[in-house]
């Protein structure tokens, strides 16, 4: 059974982790993995700033969601 409660936390924080990373592997696949220019590629328009910070913004309400539970 304890198992199992650690597997279902762990689940939980799934969509937080990939909210959280899903930016930078965008950045990456555009930049042909320059790690370098992550920052500058996030940052470099409107769409990819907006972007980052709705996923960022969704990770974050749904960490505070899971951790209110």
């Amino acid at each position: 059974m304890e198992q199992k409660q650690g597997e279902s936390s762990i689940s939980k924080y799934k969509t937080v982790i990939i909210l959280a990373i899903l930016p930078v592997i965008l950045a990456l696949y555009a930049n042909s993995v320059n790690v370098s220019e992550i920052p500058q590629t996030i940052s470099s328009g409107m769409y990819p700033v907006a972007f980052t910070l709705l996923s960022w913004g969704i990770a974050v309400q749904e960490l505070i969601h899971i951790r209110k539970k």
